[in-house]
């Protein structure tokens, strides 16, 4: 049994037996924020496994679950006796899918060229009930760095700001679904090394303020089919998820020790798949995570143009998390960052209208640096 399990969720159901325990709210298990649960001594728990899916079969959350307090858990029961029933079978988890139950887990395969994989906040809130229950939900409403209980600090920089204090943000869970909360103290800057304010950055231009709460949805991530071997997939983001500067320095001597692949092997893997970090693979551990290099952007193999002028093949919408966070683009389409280095402060771009952007491409802009991640995935 795995006992390492942290952070997970408790919902409650309506069943009659152990086995047939199946009638269950709508409930979606992919971020690492929960409630835990107190087992009375004399309870039994019945555990089942994971199963993990594949690209043609759907899986399964690990869970503990007892009819006599009709509960699936989601950490392990503090107390009580737990008889280990192994994986579910593949009938029981399609009998989960049928009932939008939260043990269900998707298969991978969205169509011959597309897969759903992972979770990440997407869709700005605009329901204002959505919004003030969210509201309610929140530890505190106005994180600042002396208390912000709840609250996790971006990690940005600004000229005159401290790092802990420009922006923050909450994931939350309401009605089955996940979504996080955003609260900027000052505006985050375009560039590293602007100062934050209205006259250096993007996120006002793109219609957010600060001291002011926004929610998002966590959605699945959607990838786009690069190439596919006997034992993996290599693939790519439909949508430009998040901002990030290349490298806050003056200069960086290579991708692999910039501040890109630091955020997306660090915060952006921990956030996007909480659960199925096992089936990501690399040559190294710390590289699960990564972007396109420019002649990966031209290559036609994978499905773009092999120049440099502007074109369909290589522009990308971004979503409205990526628009707050900064992300400057025109309409629909945002900039997205590519690893290949130009000089050692300076980096390739693609513009939203999918040209390859040789001027405006310092390390340390934000704004033009969205996140279309690359990562290759397992087929066992």
């Amino acid at each position: 049994m795995d006992v390492s399990m942290k952070k997970k969720v408790v919902i409650v159901l309506s069943a009659a037996a152990l086995v047939s325990c199946a009638s269950v709210a709508s409930i979606m298990f992919f971020a690492p924020r929960a409630n835990k649960v107190q087992s009375e001594p004399d309870q039994t728990w019945g555990h089942y496994s994971r199963l993990n899916p594949t690209l043609n079969t759907a899986g399964s959350q690990e869970f503990w679950i007892s009819c006599d307090t009709h509960e699936i858990v989601f950490e392990e029961p503090a107390l009580g006796q737990i008889e280990d029933r192994g994986a579910p079978t593949l009938e029981m988890v399609q009998s989960w899918a049928a009932l939008d139950d939260g043990r269900y887990i998707p298969k991978w395969r969205v169509d011959e060229t597309h897969i759903s994989f992972g979770m990440y906040p997407t869709s700005k809130v605009t329901d204002s009930d959505t919004i003030d229950a969210l509201t309610e939900k929140l530890s505190i409403k106005n994180p600042s760095a002396d208390s912000h209980q709840g609250w996790e600090a971006y990690d940005f920089y600004a000229e005159n700001t401290a790092r802990n204090d420009l922006g923050y943000y909450q994931d939350l869970h309401l009605n089955g679904k996940y979504y996080r909360a955003v609260y900027n103290r000052y505006l985050r800057p375009y560039a590293t090394n602007s100062k934050a304010e209205a006259a250096g950055s993007q996120v006002d231009d793109n219609g957010y303020s600060t001291l002011t709460l926004y929610f998002f949805e966590f959605t699945p991530i959607h990838w786009k089919v690069l190439e596919e071997g006997s034992s993996s997939i290599k693939m790519m983001a439909t949508t430009i998820l998040d901002t990030w500067q290349y490298d806050h320095g003056t200069s960086v001597a290579s991708f692999a020790v910039s501040d890109m692949h630091s955020f997306l092997n660090s915060t952006f893997y921990a956030n996007a798949f909480p659960y199925s970090q096992d089936k990501l693979l690399n040559v190294e551990d710390n590289d699960k995570v990564t972007i396109l290099s420019l002649d990966e952007a031209k290559n036609v193999d994978y499905g773009f143009t092999d120049n440099n002028s502007a074109t369909a093949t290589r522009q990308f919408a971004r979503t409205d998390y990526a628009v707050s966070q900064g992300n400057f683009g025109s309409g629909n389409y945002g900039v997205w960052a590519v690893k290949s280095l130009a000089s050692s402060n300076t980096r390739y771009t693609i513009l939203n209208t999918g040209a390859v952007d040789g001027t405006n491409r310092n390390i340390r802009f934000t704004s033009r640096s969205g996140v279309l991640p690359v990562v290759s995935l397992s087929k066992n």
